[in-house]
């Protein structure tokens, strides 16, 4: 099927489609890439989001977590948008037991506006960030600059947060509320995940597990790249068939913890600064690395539901 030129724009007028604009824009932003780097597979896309925008509607409120955990849960978010600190506040709020705050901020968001999201755990720590790297240089970053302390404390399993809004999209603030929703409401199945098996690495949202070979064009320069620095080999990145969409999702955190501190040691100049990249960052590869790491780690990735097939996208040609 051949699309014409305006096809993203056509997509984003259609009420709930900006989500397949949003990917059809990227990948025609990295077209040009993907044809150096796959000359056999240069007029392939793939698009990513297999649910129907009624699953990106927020869900009925008043569900809450019934399982009380003991210990307390380390919750990692970045603040770049300070406006949507009382949803993020709310959602953090029917997490079962108590949390251990590690903030991040973007330089224009004034650090007393974080009192309220550091009123809600039993300790908090925040760490200013450069505006680089979208929300994963700046997690990267808290998770290797609290390094000792994160080992001390032997937490199993943290949350990783951010305030995505998604201005492009048609569909962005209904997409947040349903990470959100996602996560935090299944937060003690997923605790439950983590403390049943020893080999679960990774838990993101329903619906958002794709697969790595079909998004990976216009990253594959820096995946080679960071494979080569922390993996010691340029091609380990493809032993990693899936990754999260949306870089929400619950982590393993001894894995990650080494990643972080091996990152930023190695990598941490990689990340560009902010100028509304559609794909194709070091941020973006990052996203993709995540799971790289953990299948390496020989964990698992898969979703709220357990699930651990990636969607096969749709492929327009």
């Amino acid at each position: 099927m051949r699309i014409g030129r305006h096809f993203g724009q056509c997509v984003a007028s259609i009420p709930g489609c900006g989500a397949i604009a949003h990917r059809c824009r990227a990948y025609a932003e990295g077209f040009k890439k993907s044809r150096e780097l796959h000359p056999s597979r240069h007029r392939a896309f793939a698009l990513p989001f297999h649910q129907p925008y009624s699953a990106f509607r927020p869900r009925a409120k008043g569900r809450q977590c019934c399982v009380s955990h003991p210990s307390p849960v380390p919750v990692f978010v970045h603040i770049h948008y300070p406006d949507l600190i009382p949803e993020l506040v709310a959602s953090l709020s029917i997490l079962p037991g108590e949390i251990h705050l590690y903030a991040t901020f973007s330089p224009q968001v004034s650090r007393g506006s974080m009192e309220p999201l550091r009123a809600c755990a039993r300790e908090s720590h925040v760490l200013p960030c450069e505006n680089r790297g979208r929300d994963i240089r700046p997690f990267l970053a808290s998770l290797a600059e609290y390094a000792s302390e994160i080992r001390s404390r032997n937490y199993l399993c943290g949350l990783k947060l951010h305030t995505k809004k998604s201005p492009h999209l048609t569909c962005g603030d209904a997409w947040r509320q349903y990470l959100f929703s996602e996560l935090c409401e299944n937060a003690s199945e997923c605790l439950d995940a983590f403390a049943g098996s020893p080999r679960v690495g990774l838990i993101g949202p329903k619906g958002h597990l794709l697969r790595q070979e079909l998004h990976a064009a216009a990253n594959e320069k820096t995946l080679l790249h960071a494979s080569q620095a922390l993996l010691d080999s340029p091609h380990a990145y493809r032993r990693s068939k899936t990754f999260v969409a949306g870089s929400m999702f619950w982590f393993r955190v001894e894995p990650l913890v080494d990643l972080a501190t091996q990152a930023m040691n190695r990598l941490g100049g990689l990340f560009e600064d902010e100028k509304g990249q559609y794909d194709g960052t070091a941020a973006h590869a990052f996203e993709r690395f995540f799971g790289v790491w953990i299948s390496v780690a020989n964990l698992t990735v898969q979703d709220t539901n357990g699930n651990q097939t990636p969607w096969k996208g749709i492929h327009l040609c």
